[in-house]
C-alpha cells in the first residue's frame, strides 16, 4: 500500500512527533492534508492575549506539520 506520510509536532513542552499517514489510493495530497484543520488558539503574556495557529487531526493537537512524502508500506 502507497501512503501520504505528514510529520506532526505535538503540542506541549516535550519535543514530541507523530507520524500521520493516508492511503495514497484513496486520498490525493491535498485531500489528505485537507483532513488536518488548522485552528488559532490564544495565548496570555503580560495581561494580554496573542493568538496563534495549530493543528488538529482525529482529536490531538500539533504545532506544526510537514509533508515528507509518498512511502510504500
Amino acid at each position: 500500500m502507497r501512503v501520504h506520510l505528514f510529520r506532526a509536532k505535538l503540542k506541549g513542552w516535550k519535543d514530541e512527533y507523530d507520524i500521520i499517514w493516508f492511503d495514497a489510493d484513496r486520498y490525493s495530497k491535498e485531500e489528505a492534508e485537507s483532513q488536518i484543520i488548522e485552528k488559532i488558539g490564544f495565548t496570555e503574556k503580560n495581561g494580554r492575549e496573542y493568538p496563534y495557529t495549530y493543528y488538529e487531526y482525529d482529536g490531538v493537537e500539533y504545532y506544526s506539520y510537514t509533508y515528507l512524502g509518498i512511502e510504500d508500506r
